[in-house]
């Protein structure tokens, strides 16, 4: 074993860490080269007359080191996925607005207002459901057809209110 290489694995080897056969070759290194061993001795040194000093670390590096874990969690906080729901609803409300309101791109527009109207049409035969199962009558559903002649005018439509007839 080169030395360099026993320089690298030399921390490893006091953790016991290494592998048995690294541990065995480290430890034939250290036999035949003096600086090795004297490297491996003045660390051995060091480390068990670190364990006897104190310091006082003060309380808020304390505090710091001790809830390292829970800033590097790996799930995302609730407040910068709410951030992003939001962000997202935001843009859909947004791009929902500019194609139903206005006629930049008709395609999306015509779809967008035929959407509204199937939800408007769903709401109206919900409520109305409810209302007949309130009544005490049959939950039977209204026809599906949607044409002018089965479905009633409640109410009278642009061009009628705007006419002069």
């Amino acid at each position: 074993m080169e030395c360099s290489r026993f320089e690298e694995l030399l921390s490893d080897y006091i953790e016991g860490t290494v592998s048995t056969g690294f541990a065995r070759e480290m430890s034939d290194h250290m036999s035949s080269c003096e600086n090795c061993r004297l490297l491996h001795d003045d660390l051995n040194t060091i480390l068990s007359s670190s364990g006897q000093l104190q310091e006082e670390v003060p309380f808020f590096l304390r505090n710091r080191l001790y809830y390292i874990p829970e800033a590097y969690s790996e799930e995302p906080e609730p407040v910068l996925y709410m951030k992003w729901v939001a962000a997202m609803i935001a843009t859909i409300i947004l791009f929902f607005n500019l194609f139903y309101f206005t006629n930049i791109y008709p395609q999306a527009n015509r779809t967008l207002h035929g959407l509204v109207s199937g939800i408007e049409r769903i709401a109206v035969e919900t409520e109305a459901l409810f209302s007949r199962f309130r009544k005490g009558g049959e939950l039977s559903a209204p026809p599906v057809s949607y044409n002018e002649k089965t479905v009633p005018k409640t109410e009278r439509t642009y061009e009628e209110r705007t006419s002069n007839g």
